[in-house]
């Protein structure tokens, strides 16, 4: 009978097959880097990105989180939206709340908190994929003051740094921001 044991050195000696080498990451860099845009230059490179992230800010935290590729874009945005709908849902039932005024108010209290620490931590998480260069008691008097700045500038800088540019969505500059 025939064993594996029989066989010589060298036929048990198989070329391994070759294996695709594995795919090449984007290097982080070594030391900190700034962001893309200043806090305030929401309105220097397009005043479309600074409504969008006022007026439609739901929307600025699902396409900052899906286009880093922390967080896929349907969750983000129902996650926020549902959140800052409670906020409207509160102001309008409050006035006509009665006895159950004090309970409301906690409520709204809590979700505040919420929505402040999920905007943090989304802001952190950039943060930490870009290496940039911010400490989480600076992104959080970011969001708190100013939210819509902290949010333009979030987009911007993901915007410049996975694609190059800013994306505006409104069009309203023929000159997009571009990466020197």
């Amino acid at each position: 009978s025939y064993s594996r044991s029989d066989q010589s050195p060298a036929a048990k000696a198989q070329p391994c097959p070759q294996q695709a080498p594995p795919a090449m990451k984007p290097v982080r860099p070594q030391r900190p880097q700034a962001w893309k845009v200043g806090l305030c230059d929401c309105c220097s490179y397009c005043p479309g990105t600074f409504c969008f992230a006022c007026c439609l800010w739901c929307v600025g935290y699902a396409r900052s989180a899906s286009r880093s590729g922390i967080y896929p874009f349907i969750p983000v945005l129902v996650g926020t939206f549902g959140i800052y709908f409670l906020f409207v849902l509160l102001e309008v039932v409050s006035p006509i709340a009665g006895a159950f005024t004090p309970l409301l108010n906690a409520i709204g209290f809590l979700a505040f908190i919420f929505a402040l620490a999920w905007s943090v931590h989304l802001r952190m998480r950039i943060v930490q994929k870009y290496n940039i260069d911010e400490n989480p008691c600076a992104s959080c008097c970011c969001m708190w003051c100013c939210q819509c700045c902290a949010l333009s500038q979030q987009m911007a800088t993901v915007d410049i740094i996975e694609y190059g540019k800013v994306d505006t969505d409104c069009h309203c500059s023929e000159k997009p921001l571009n990466v020197a």
